[in-house]
C-alpha cells in the first residue's frame, strides 16, 4: 500500500504550486514559455514525442522486431523470460528523454502524471482485456532513493493506481543492494549486475497476485526480468510490464 508523503515533498508541492502562479512556465523542450495552465511540454514539443510502434515483440515489447515462433526477438534478455510481457508508451529519444531525465535528476515531480497518461493509454490499448491484482514499481536501493528524494516508479505506479482503481504496493519488492547504472553496461552484462538485487519483502503480499511491474524505461528488460524472476519465485501468479518508454533497437 502507498506510504504517506512526507512533509518537506507536501511544501515542496506548495512551492512549486504557487511558483506557477507567480512565474512563468517554461516547456523543458524547448524552453518557451507555457500559456495553457497544467501543461509540462508545449504543445509543439509534445508531438515530437515518438509513440512506440507497432507491431511490437509479443515478449519484451520492443517495436519493429524480428521474432521467432516462440515469441522472441533478438532484443529480449538473454535465458528464460519471467514476465510475460513488456509494453512501452513511446520511444526514448528526443523531448521523451528530456521528459525521464528531469523526473528522475532535476525533481520535477509534476512530469510524473503527464508520463503515466501515456502509459494509462497503453495498459488499455495492449491489456484490455487482463486484470492485474496489484502495481508495484521497480525499486531503487534506499541510498539512491535517499540522495533522489523519491523513487520515479514508484510516482507512476501512484498515478496509475490512482486512475484505474487497482491497489499498488511501493514496499513489496526491495533493492537490496546497489548495483551499477545499467546504462554503462553491455548488454550481455546487464542480467549479471542486476541479478540478486531485488527481494520480496513479504511473500503473502505478492503470493497468488497477477502483477503490473511499472518502470520509467525499457532498456533490455534486464532489471524487469530479474524483477519477474524473484516475484514468481515468491509466489506471484504473473508479472506483465508497462514503462512509460523503450530505448530504440540495440
Amino acid at each position: 500500500m502507498p506510504t504517506a508523503e512526507p512533509v518537506w515533498r507536501l511544501i515542496s508541492h506548495a512551492v512549486q504550486a504557487l511558483a506557477d502562479l507567480c512565474l512563468p512556465r517554461l516547456c523543458c523542450g524547448c524552453g518557451d514559455r507555457i500559456l495553457e495552465r497544467g501543461r509540462v511540454l508545449c504543445v509543439a514539443c509534445e508531438r515530437d514525442i515518438t509513440p512506440l510502434t507497432r507491431p511490437v515483440c509479443p515478449s519484451c515489447g520492443q517495436a519493429n522486431a524480428d521474432y521467432a515462433e516462440d515469441a522472441r526477438c533478438p532484443d529480449c534478455p538473454p535465458g528464460e523470460l519471467w514476465f510475460r510481457s513488456v509494453r512501452s508508451s513511446v520511444v526514448f529519444d528526443g523531448v521523451a528523454a528530456v521528459v525521464v531525465k528531469r523526473l528522475k535528476y532535476s525533481g520535477r515531480e509534476e512530469f510524473a502524471p503527464f508520463m503515466a497518461g501515456y502509459m494509462l493509454s497503453t495498459l488499455a490499448e495492449e491489456f484490455c482485456g487482463q486484470s492485474f491484482d496489484l502495481v508495484i514499481p521497480v525499486p531503487l536501493h534506499r541510498s539512491r532513493e535517499g540522495d533522489r528524494g523519491f523513487n520515479q516508479s514508484a510516482l507512476l505506479a501512484g498515478e496509475i493506481a490512482e486512475a484505474t482503481g487497482m491497489r499498488w504496493d511501493a514496499l513489496a519488492l526491495r533493492r537490496v543492494r546497489p548495483t551499477s547504472s545499467q546504462t554503462r553496461l553491455p548488454r550481455e552484462r546487464r542480467a549479471d549486475n542486476i541479478r540478486g538485487a531485488f527481494a520480496v519483502a513479504d511473500t503473502h503480499r505478492v503470493g497468488g497476485r497477477r502483477i503490473l511491474l511499472v518502470d520509467d524505461v525499457c532498456t533490455t528488460g534486464a532489471t524487469l526480468n530479474e524483477c519477474a524472476r524473484v516475484l514468481r519465485a515468491a509466489g506471484a501468479d504473473s508479472v506483465t510490464c508497462l514503462t512509460f518508454a523503450r530505448t530504440p533497437r540495440l
